[in-house]
């Protein structure tokens, strides 16, 4: 009878952490599928916006060109380092999401590949979206650099002085909604209460996951 319970008990903790990674599978091939579509989008605003640097300078220049060149210089390396920030981002949030379900689907070890495919997507997740933030900083400067190139000193000031009040508000937002929703990742060792770090080197472990807010 307690062997039956025992089984009983232990058949239905694996079905709930299947189901769980099953949910955190999904979560995480949904949220890499929105950052690609967000740093593809901001890839052609980048693109766009390169074209655009090769007009004709403003007429405030005067016989300043090289500080026209300056601006025009800035502003095309500020789009190009924005736009590989998201191209990466995007091709890693693409195999991500490709390979991580086609691991927890494919693998030969069902229950270790399940949790390297759940690992793997979260480290795919974090990494994808930091490249994002980064070419997002990267176009905020690119469009400050070519508004120097294309407006007059008082239109150029002010517009400067609205987008970086914008980078600021929307740095300190992500680093706030980063504190508020922050979710720290532990693996439990099977048979013990210790909490472990998931291992960064991709190799499977036998372990459940669990998660601890802050």
């Amino acid at each position: 009878m307690l062997n039956a319970t025992r089984k009983h008990v232990s058949k239905d903790l694996v079905n709930r952490r299947i189901a769980v990674q099953e949910k955190l599978i999904l979560l995480y091939t949904n949220n890499l599928v929105m950052i690609n579509t967000q740093a593809a989008l901001l890839c052609g605003f980048a693109f766009s916006e390169m074209k655009s640097l090769s007009a004709s300078p403003p007429d405030w220049c005067g016989e300043d060109k090289a500080k026209c060149q300056a601006f025009m210089l800035t502003g095309a390396s500020m789009h190009a380092l924005g736009l590989a920030s998201n191209l990466l981002s995007v091709c890693s949030s693409t195999l991500s999401s490709i390979n991580g379900p086609g691991l927890a689907l494919r693998g030969l070890n069902p229950e270790s590949d399940v949790d390297q495919a759940v690992t793997g997507l979260f480290s795919g997740h974090r990494f994808a979206l930091k490249l994002h933030m980064l070419g997002m900083l990267f176009f905020f400067l690119g469009v400050i650099s070519g508004i120097w190139f294309r407006f007059d000193r008082a239109s150029a000031v002010a517009c400067t002085v609205v987008l970086v009040a914008s980078i600021l508000l929307f740095f300190h937002v992500y680093a706030r909604m980063q504190r508020r929703f922050n979710l720290e990742w532990t693996a439990v060792e099977e048979g013990t209460d210790e909490p472990l770090p998931i291992p960064n080197s991709g190799k499977a472990t036998n372990s459940s996951l669990a998660f601890k807010f802050d």
